[in-house]
């Protein structure tokens, strides 16, 4: 049985994966940015649970002073 992680794919697979993996409309970050911030949340961590490959997390980081995903 495979590993069903990240951990078996080959640097190949990975890549291939990463250039066919969609992104998220740029305006969500900017929907979760406003909600966030006119609710009164600080810009200091960001905890992204659930966040699969990461990519919601690192486009999220470059707003808050911690990013963790």
């Amino acid at each position: 049985m495979a590993d069903p992680t990240f951990r078996n794919y080959t640097p190949q697979q990975a890549a291939s994966y990463a250039a066919h993996r969609w992104e998220y409309e740029l305006d969500i970050y900017k929907e979760v940015l406003a909600y966030h911030t006119s609710h009164g949340g600080a810009l200091g961590t960001v905890l992204d649970v659930g966040c699969g490959t990461g990519s919601a997390t690192r486009r999220l980081a470059g707003y808050f002073a911690r990013a963790a995903g």
